[in-house]
């Protein structure tokens, strides 16, 4: 292989390495912000400030699923499982595509309220320039303690 040919795949390897290593930082500062903006979200939600706490979802989300059914979805966890007395992450993904500021995060939480085992699955999107949301969330409560231990595991 003469000197030519090996300076350009030093060059291409050079340049995919920096690609990846650019791509990296982009998914570690989206995962930051992403868990940043769930923590706000648990703060709000331990302190019992729905209104707060529906501040972090997108208008994507509540195209999907209205604003005041999901009010009445984060009041009912409330009243069912008591405060949220920890959270803690315990897996995440995060996809930007190939040349795009955009990314996804998805993180699971095992939240533990005052009478609920819970597993929350957060999906935080952050667009080109915008600020980053929550545009999905599945909620899976287990009651813990035996006043509510006869109500049956509950998925939202």
């Amino acid at each position: 292989m003469d000197l030519g040919v090996r300076r350009r795949m030093l060059r291409r390897l050079l340049a995919a390495l920096a690609s990846a290593l650019a791509a990296s930082c982009g998914m570690s500062e989206s995962r930051e912000e992403s868990v940043a903006i769930a923590d706000r979200y648990f703060a709000a939600i331990s302190t019992g400030d729905v209104a707060s706490a529906l501040g972090f979802y997108s208008p994507q989300f509540f195209a999907a699923t209205p604003r005041a059914d999901m009010e009445r979805i984060l009041k009912d966890l409330a009243q069912r499982c008591g405060k949220v007395n920890s959270h803690k992450l315990v897996a995440w993904t995060t996809t930007t595509p190939f040349g795009a500021s955009a990314s996804k995060t998805v993180l699971v939480y095992d939240v533990q309220y005052s009478n609920c085992e819970v597993k929350e699955t957060m999906s935080i999107s952050k667009p080109d320039g915008g600020a980053a949301q929550i545009v999905g969330h599945r909620i899976n409560a287990q009651p813990t303690d035996s006043g509510h231990a006869s109500k049956p595991a509950q998925s939202i």
